[in-house]
């Protein structure tokens, strides 16, 4: 029994999951546009223009990692307790294994 409320939230969130690829392609072009900024002359109207978007491309990729924690959220209340996860005698010792 979905609402249209959840289900507009379960497409915004599957939509953010595809943010790696998103996310790589930003971080690239901001390298790209740091190195123009650098290559280039100070004063040339390149430079400052790609110091400009390398900032822009900086401050869009904070934004969405910022949203980030939505699709993990979602991840999370679907799992629930892990009621359904097999639970092995043993697991107690694995714990203190890993440490």
């Amino acid at each position: 029994m979905e609402g249209d409320g959840t289900a507009l939230f379960n497409t915004y969130i599957d939509k953010l999951a595809v943010h790696g690829f998103r996310d790589n392609v930003i971080r690239n072009l901001g390298y790209f546009c740091a190195l123009l900024a650098a290559r280039g002359k100070p004063d040339s109207g390149l430079a400052v223009r790609a110091g400009i978007l390398k900032g822009l491309f900086s401050s869009t990729r904070t934004v969405l990692r910022m949203f980030d924690d939505l699709p993990m959220w979602k991840y999370a209340i679907e799992y629930g307790l892990g009621s359904n996860v097999s639970q092995s005698p043993l697991e107690p010792l694995e714990f203190v294994q890993t440490l």
